[in-house]
């Protein structure tokens, strides 16, 4: 979910900075490793390290290091400037608004334990979940604008609970896009997953950083793309 970063943006961008070594380090013990026993550089010994280079291994590589240096930019620039996470085609609808970590903002929310908590709990972090920005490493972002909660596996809390778990219960929000199926239809949801709740977004306004368009969906499907 995306907001002001906190500790936890910080960690993140500590972990991907770590990652970035270990990957340049291992890149550089297996052109080692490669390089081959004879240790000599002329063109023989060129074309026998061209021919034993584990080509799907130096691309996996590759697209792993740019992977984690997208992922630092990213979240680097939101570190060093927190209204950055507000994309450009939102900078009129978000003018004024100050965003903050969504489990800085949710941590001392109690699991519901009866009907009424479970009516608090939904007017709480729905309302906190509403005009929330979720990013992406990929440079989308997803501006939820409607939620609809459903309570999950409490059927002593709720008689209609769902049963059908496919995710546990997270003590922290956790975002996620799912593809559904149905026949040969398929499209994809955005959910929000929360202790015993799941929070279906039927309403958002999605886009990328790299430009100013952005779409806007109404109701519980995103089409067959992700966004």
């Amino acid at each position: 979910m995306g907001v002001h970063p906190t500790s936890a943006f910080r960690r993140k961008l500590e972990l991907y900075d770590e990652a970035l070594k270990e990957l340049k380090h291992l890149r550089i013990n297996l052109r080692s490793l490669l390089k081959g026993k004879k240790g000599d550089d002329d063109e023989g010994n060129d074309k026998d390290r061209r021919i034993r280079t584990t080509s799907p291994v130096r691309d996996d590589l590759e697209k792993l290091m740019e992977k984690a240096e997208d992922m630092k930019e990213m979240f680097g620039g939101i570190a060093a400037d927190p209204s950055s996470v507000v994309p450009t085609a939102l900078k009129a609808i978000c003018q004024g608004c100050e965003f903050v970590e969504i489990n800085w903002a949710c941590k001392n929310i109690e699991e519901a334990a009866a009907r009424e908590e479970a009516d608090e709990f939904v007017a709480v972090v729905g309302g906190r979940l509403v005009e929330s920005l979720a990013v992406s490493h990929k440079g989308s972002w997803i501006f939820i604008t409607e939620v609809e909660a459903y309570m999950r596996g409490a059927k002593d809390v709720d008689d209609c609970a769902n049963t059908t778990i496919t995710v546990n219960y997270p003590e922290t929000p956790r975002f996620v896009v799912e593809q559904k199926r149905e026949y040969q239809n398929q499209w994809y949801e955005a959910k929000v997953y929360f202790k015993h709740f799941e929070f279906l977004v039927t309403g958002c306004l999605c886009g990328t950083y790299d430009d100013d368009d952005l779409q806007a969906f109404l109701g519980a499907s995103l089409g067959n793309h992700v966004p």
